[in-house]
Formats: C-alpha cells, sequence, structure tokens
C-alpha cells in the first residue's frame, strides 16, 4: 500500500514539474516577443503585408495556393487557403502555433489547431471534424484515416492562425494572391484550357466545370471564375472537399477534353488502369507525370 501511494505521489510530482516547465517556456516567449515587437506599430503592420505579399506572389504556382473555395447553396464560396496562413504567420512574427489530433472515432475524426499572438497575448483554439467513411458508411483504410488526419490538422490550424491575425491585415495579402493567380503572363485564353486539363486529371471533365461556374462554352469563363476553380482545386486536393462535392455529376457527362489528350500525344485520356491491364495505346506512368506537373504550373 506504501509502494501505491509513493508511486501516486511521483505521478503527481512529475505532471507539476512538466506543467512548471512549460509555462517557464511560454513566459519566456511572451517575454522575449514584448522585448522584439514585430507588429504593434504602424511601420511593422506596413513591414508585415509587404513580407506576407512577396511571399505570397512570388510565383503563380505558390499565388495560386492561397485560395480555396467550398461549394455552399448552390454556389463557390471563396476563402484563405493553410499555405496563406502559413506565409501569414511567418510574416506577422511572436506567433506560437500547433495542430493536434485529439480523437479518432468509428465515423469521424477530430484535430485542434491553435494559435497564439505572443507578443500581443491573444490566442485561439479550434476544432475541425472529418468523416473517415465512405458513401456506403465503410470505414477507411489506415492509409486514407492518415491521410484525412493530416488534412484535418492543418485546416484546424488554418483556421486558428487566421482568427489571431485580424483579418483586415491579411486581406491585402490574399488580394495580391489572387490577383497573381488568376492574371498572370498567359493570355486568358492559355489559362482556360489549362485549367480544364488539371481538373480533367482529376477525373472531372468540361462539362462538369462549366456547370459549376453557370458558363455555357469555355471562351465565357472570366477572372473571377478561375479564381473560383482554382480554390476548389485546391479544396480538393487538401481534401475539405470531394470532387463530387465540388462538381456535382450531370446527366450529359462526356469524356476528357482534346485538349488534354493533345497534351498526352494524341493518345485517350482517361483514369489510369492496373499497370498489367494497360496496352500501348495509353499514356504511361511519365507522360501522367509530365502533364500533371505542366498543369499545375500554368494553373
Amino acid at each position: 500500500m506504501a509502494e501505491n501511494e509513493l508511486m501516486e505521489v511521483q505521478i503527481i510530482e512529475s505532471t507539476s514539474a512538466l506543467e512548471a516547465m512549460e509555462r517557464a517556456q511560454t513566459d519566456v516567449a511572451i517575454s522575449t516577443a514584448k522585448r522584439y515587437p514585430m507588429h504593434t506599430g504602424a511601420a511593422q503592420i506596413k513591414r508585415f503585408q509587404a513580407e506576407g505579399i512577396a511571399m505570397a506572389t512570388i510565383n503563380e504556382e505558390t499565388a495560386a495556393s492561397c485560395l480555396y473555395s467550398l461549394p455552399r447553396g448552390g454556389k463557390a464560396i471563396q476563402g484563405r487557403s493553410v499555405r496563406l496562413a502559413e506565409m501569414a504567420a511567418a510574416a506577422y512574427g511572436n506567433i506560437k502555433m500547433a495542430s493536434r489530433i485529439i480523437e479518432i472515432g468509428e465515423r469521424d475524426v477530430v484535430a485542434q489547431g491553435a494559435c497564439h499572438d505572443l507578443e500581443r497575448n491573444v490566442s485561439n483554439a479550434c476544432e475541425v471534424r472529418r468523416r473517415i467513411t465512405d458513401k456506403s458508411g465503410r470505414r477507411y483504410n489506415d492509409d486514407m484515416i492518415l491521410v484525412t488526419c493530416n488534412a484535418a490538422a492543418s485546416i484546424a490550424l488554418r483556421n486558428a492562425i487566421l482568427k489571431v491575425i485580424p483579418a483586415a491585415l491579411v486581406e491585402p495579402i490574399y488580394q495580391a494572391a489572387r490577383t497573381k493567380a488568376i492574371g498572370g503572363a498567359a493570355t486568358m485564353e492559355t489559362r482556360q484550357v489549362k485549367c480544364l486539363e488539371a481538373f480533367a486529371l482529376m477525373g472531372i471533365f468540361e462539362e462538369r466545370v462549366l456547370a459549376r461556374v453557370d458558363r455555357p462554352t469555355l471562351a465565357l469563363i472570366t477572372e473571377d471564375d478561375l479564381a473560383t476553380l482554382i480554390g476548389l482545386y485546391n479544396a480538393i486536393r487538401t481534401r475539405e472537399v470531394t470532387p463530387e462535392e465540388a462538381f456535382p455529376p450531370i446527366a450529359d457527362e462526356g469524356t476528357a477534353t482534346e485538349k488534354l489528350a493533345a497534351a498526352l500525344g494524341g493518345k485517350k485520356a482517361k483514369p489510369q488502369k492496373a499497370k498489367e491491364e494497360m496496352d500501348e495505346s495509353e499514356p504511361t506512368d511519365e507522360e501522367w507525370e509530365k502533364v500533371e506537373k505542366e498543369v499545375k504550373t500554368d494553373l
């Protein structure tokens, strides 16, 4: 009995020591942040925005990664991506942030993101829940659960960061990234075609893309439409939405676009089969990787 009591006291002391250590580390971080402020005065705020814009617009691919869109009520709502949040935090400075998985259940996972502005002592924590079952209710395998956990953690971290750094300060960075992403050196016609090619590689073809932005033809896609489509592309890649949620299937959907087929050297563009089922008329893994890299660079 005495031994059990001793063990219990040791556990309490160990926990107290860990809490004291974490508290001391936080106190030192706050003291250092107040001694070397990075976003208190007007000049520092201007520096933050200038650095954020420089990072977000370093090239078109980086700028495009700053956008995301989510389908809501039949429309696509545009927002700021986790990549933009990371750049904003880096430029803002004196930020402590972290994310973790706090629950893995039978049907979903829960992630928590936390952000602490050490200089102003403002903090926020956000939770994000993501499903780990398919349409039939079957649970994902371990690899898919891990991918979903990583996506949920990234989203939770983004939400926490963007609740600590004032939205009014992040807005100029977002607008600069948006302008760079949709108004690059390529002509509008080229960007329209590349956009369709990027989605075709995901199995989303022209009919569904046009239906999402409510345009009858490719030539009528505007810069605002491109921003929406780029955002949906990023949201699918980060698993915030599924391709079916972003681009609902339509009855008269056709096959891959001719432009993608041309990019693949005239070969028929369609999802790959297992290697043993492929024949010489289908694109190889190397051909698909080459085209996907080109598309992502121009999107």
